[in-house]
């Protein structure tokens, strides 16, 4: 390898900043006919308090990046409140609609949302960054969707810096470059897009409603809660040396005996011993495309809701870490464990 100091002192050699991913959606951006602006030039761009508020039971909701979740505001996730008196000194935070907000500081960089119908006043704490847009160049719902598109979101993965924590600064926060088609133009997309995110809500609560149908369905069939339950003692052979409750217990002895006598059309019952896994990396595999971007799922990327996965770190495999061990494709079943 070779040793070298950096000639401008805005260099730099982290897997961010040179991320391929960056120079391919930056030549898409360019091949673009329509004009270009820096976010400084289209926004008024601040970030939230910097103190330490103690916080009340009652007053003025203060926002944190735990809010933004799923590219809207979750006033629902444990929401903080400050005293009016405190929020008179941060005024330059007051939160307006249209306000597109973007997290800048922690594990979830890049969350974007916008502010359409808060009814009471609200603040921002240091690791939320206000944008407004000038609305005589780009509507704010241009603007957040496209922060949260592909071209936006590699940009601000391409500023993020720091040692102990992850940060994007307001100052590279205002260098990334915005597509800005004429107002009529952003007004098209934006219809566009809410239709589409409106046709997708829709076929997502029939999807749920389908599971909680199926869920119901195999409840009714399957699960028969156990009579008489007795105190017990079995010798370790009978079950394989294991005697813990999650092995051996009359709820899963009861959806066995179900899944055994089930008859139905309906339903086939497999094995899981029929069902194949996601290959393994190897050393080879991980030779031949170590250069290559790849999506890595850690159990952080989930939650409670079975069909929700984000959060993705998108990276060269070669930089993602060690424990990037199983290769899983579309329509794979993801089980925590």
């Amino acid at each position: 390898f070779k040793i070298f100091l950096a000639d401008n002192p805005d260099d730099r050699l982290d897997c961010n900043f040179n991320n391929p991913l960056y120079s391919q959606e930056m030549k898409l951006l360019n091949s673009s006919s329509y004009k270009q602006e820096t976010l400084d030039n289209l926004s008024f761009v601040t970030d939230g308090d910097h103190g330490s508020p103690q916080y009340v039971e009652e007053g003025v909701a203060y926002l944190r990046a735990i809010n933004i979740q799923d590219d809207k505001l979750v006033l629902s996730n444990n929401l903080k409140f400050i005293s009016h008196e405190y929020n008179k000194k941060i005024k330059k935070s007051l939160l307006k609609k249209g306000d597109v907000l973007l997290v800048t500081v922690g594990a979830t960089i890049g969350k974007v949302a916008i502010v359409n119908d808060l009814e009471e006043e609200s603040n921002i704490s240091r690791d939320i960054a206000l944008i407004r847009a000038n609305r005589e160049k780009v509507l704010p719902e241009y603007l957040y969707y496209f922060l949260m598109s592909e071209l936006g979101q590699v940009q601000i993965k391409h500023f993020i810096s720091g040692a102990l924590q992850d940060g994007l600064y307001l100052a590279n926060l205002n260098k990334i470059v915005v597509l800005l088609p004429s107002l009529k133009e952003q007004e098209r997309i934006v219809g566009i897009i809410n239709k589409k995110v409106r046709d997708s809500e829709v076929d997502l609560d029939k999807y749920h409603k389908i599971y909680n149908q199926i869920y119901k369905y195999l409840s009714e069939k399957l699960f028969e809660p156990p009579k008489n339950k007795k105190v017990f003692t079995l010798s370790s052979e009978l079950l394989g040396d294991r005697l813990d409750c999650y092995f051996y217990c009359p709820e899963l002895k009861s959806i066995w005996k179900g899944l055994k006598n089930i008859d139905s059309e309906e339903i086939e019952v497999i094995p899981a011993s029929s069902l194949t896994y996601g290959g393994t990396i190897n050393k080879d595999f991980s030779e031949k495309n170590s250069r290559k971007i790849f999506r890595y799922l850690d159990i952080g990327n989930t939650n409670k809701d079975f069909d929700e996965i984000e959060g993705y770190e998108e990276n060269l495999l070669i930089t993602l870490p060690s424990r990037a061990r199983q290769l899983a494709s579309k329509y794979d079943v993801v089980i925590p464990r």
